[in-house]
């Protein structure tokens, strides 16, 4: 799996359209509620590969890191009105940015305790502190720890592929669906994210690019235009 490791920004952003249409699909899906479809089965690959892009692009793209992470989260918090309105639940959980967001700040958190406590009992303290609060967090966004788990998955692995790591990442992306459904075999499917960046990796090609605004305004618009359609 070391073709993580390495993509090209027009690769990146075939990758990031094409997780686009695959959540537009699913959430057709999901909005109707029109379980089991062909859709929402493809749609199992979109947390993982917006998780990847997102640390990825973290690790390797971002230069100012809590700008980032605000980005994500404002869009977020814009957003979920529109997601509790579009996906009906009698307990609404925090939709899909949150789980990005607060993983990607779980990763910068890490990052500034590595870099400026040096005493062991406070990096302990702190560390405790972090994964306390990861954990209450964990019940209420969108795929709750096994999302969080996947984002410090992908981070682990890509700052040091090694084989232990890279079963660990598959078992989380696994976890994603089978642990959270009456379908087990659900989770699995998110493992078509490996195939596709693969070929995608043997590509070479200029993609046009997105602006960074449509992309994040597409989240709550396109949830909003489905819900409305299917409404009429």
């Amino acid at each position: 799996m070391t073709f993580l490791q390495k993509i090209s920004s027009d690769q990146q952003e075939f990758l990031k359209l094409l997780g686009v249409l695959l959540m537009t699909l699913d959430h057709i899906v999901a909005v109707q509620n029109d379980y089991p479809h062909l859709f929402h089965y493809l749609g199992r690959t979109v947390m993982p590969l917006f998780a990847y892009l997102l640390v990825y692009n973290f690790i390797n793209r971002t230069s100012n890191k809590k700008k980032y992470i605000t980005k994500i989260l404002i869009v977020g918090i814009i957003s979920q009105p529109i997601f509790e309105y579009a996906i009906i639940d009698e307990d609404p959980e925090l939709n899909i940015l949150f789980t990005l967001g607060i993983g990607i700040a779980f990763l910068y958190a890490h990052e500034l305790i590595q870099k400026k406590a040096t005493l062991i009992q406070i990096k302990a303290a702190l560390y405790t502190a972090l994964f306390l609060i990861v954990y209450l967090i964990g019940f209420k966004v969108s795929y709750h720890h096994s999302g969080l788990i996947t984002i410090f998955a992908f981070y682990a692995y890509l700052k040091n592929p090694n084989p232990i790591l890279a079963i660990l990442l598959l078992l989380a992306i696994i976890s994603l669906n089978s642990l959270l459904t009456s379908n087990e075999w659900l989770g699995f499917y998110g493992l078509l994210l490996f195939p596709i960046v693969y070929l995608i990796k043997k590509t070479n090609f200029k993609v046009i690019r997105m602006p960074g605004w449509l992309f994040y305004a597409f989240y709550p618009a396109h949830l909003l235009i489905i819900k409305l359609i299917v409404d009429l």
